[in-house]
């Protein structure tokens, strides 16, 4: 996935931030936010403290690392940069499909 310099990884959010309000505060901040997600941890289904919005162009992106980078949002101070374009590792899962043993029809 190529991120083309519009998406930028959020950290360091408070866990209560909605990505409602994440997107209020950049729009706030005078963006337009295309997309914002704040990924859940898949047991508990809590915030897990970061996240990512993408604008419109790769110059809106830079000038909102500038702009925000180290501002406050509900206590905590952000951080703000470029989200990495590398791809995450597949990770091996056990369960799924096994071959029957030894089994004669």
């Amino acid at each position: 996935m190529r991120t083309d310099g519009r998406k930028l990884f959020i950290g360091n959010l408070n866990y209560r931030v909605t990505e409602d309000e994440l997107r209020a505060f950049f729009v706030d901040a005078g963006y337009q936010p295309t997309k914002v997600t704040i990924p859940l941890d898949k047991e508990t289904q809590n915030a897990r403290g970061f996240g990512f919005v993408e604008l419109e162009t790769p110059e809106d992106a830079q000038r909102a690392i500038g702009d925000l980078h180290q501002q406050v949002l509900e206590g905590r101070s952000l951080h703000i940069d470029l989200a990495q374009d590398t791809p995450r590792p597949q990770q091996d899962r056990p369960g799924g499909l096994r071959p029957p043993r030894d089994r004669r029809w």
